[in-house]
């Protein structure tokens, strides 16, 4: 009698068991999205600092710094403006579960500068360069709520650089490729709102050390069916 009640009262608590395991892992499938696009803008200082290209966020009008009294018999030039782009980044993640996050992201930051002749005041060369990232990525999800998520994540990818400055007075022209790593490490980021949502990070990276944006969160076909 004891064994039957014992077999029982150890079957009742299995069954009790994974009938709840099953209706958690069924809740989060079908209350929470499972599919999440995003496009950010962030700072291009570690973009800048990979392709040389950091002095144009240092000063938008200035003396070129190539350029020195004693160099009579040089062009005298002066840097005109710089510009960047800023890290433009598109991402994809799918969530393999409540709190991990997988896909990938794509991203671009481009540097431009522009030179002109102190005496003439027409144009005399510039600098182009365009930064292109592609990164695979994990996120992890700590607070997961209808309206809030506060998440950590890690990229790491490969970035390509082209980077080309020409001299329109003499035509000469400098072109070439660089090859680097392109990494991002979230410490850090936090998106409010349902299908639509607004979202900002802080982290460590190619995409910035501050970026912004927004996103759009789809649930999958089936957890839609299901309804």
């Amino acid at each position: 009698m004891k064994k039957k009640t014992f077999w029982a009262i150890a079957a009742l608590f299995a069954f009790t068991t994974c009938t709840l395991y099953s209706q958690d892992t069924l809740s989060w499938r079908q209350t929470m999205a499972r599919h999440d696009i995003q496009i950010d803008i962030g700072d291009p200082i570690f973009a800048g600092l990979l392709t040389n290209s950091e002095k144009i966020l240092r000063y938008i009008k200035n003396d070129d710094p190539f350029y020195s009294p004693d160099s009579w018999f040089k062009q005298d030039v002066f840097r005109d403006y710089s510009y960047t782009t800023g890290a433009i980044s598109a991402g994809y993640r799918y969530r393999l579960a409540k709190w991990l996050w997988v896909g990938g992201t794509v991203g671009y930051a481009g540097f431009h500068t522009n030179y002109t002749d102190r005496v003439t005041r027409k144009k005399a060369g510039a600098d182009h360069t365009n930064f292109f990232m592609i990164m695979p990525s994990v996120r992890f999800s700590w607070i997961n709520t209808r309206i809030v998520t506060l998440y950590s994540g890690l990229s790491l990818g490969y970035a390509l650089a082209t980077i080309r400055s020409y001299n329109d007075i003499s035509g000469k022209t400098d072109s070439r490729i660089e090859h680097h790593a392109a990494f991002q490490i979230t410490a850090v980021g936090v998106h409010v709102g349902t299908k639509w949502y607004g979202f900002t990070e802080i982290g460590v990276g190619t995409q910035g050390i501050i970026s912004a944006g927004f996103g759009c969160q789809l649930k999958s076909g089936k957890n839609k069916k299901s309804k």
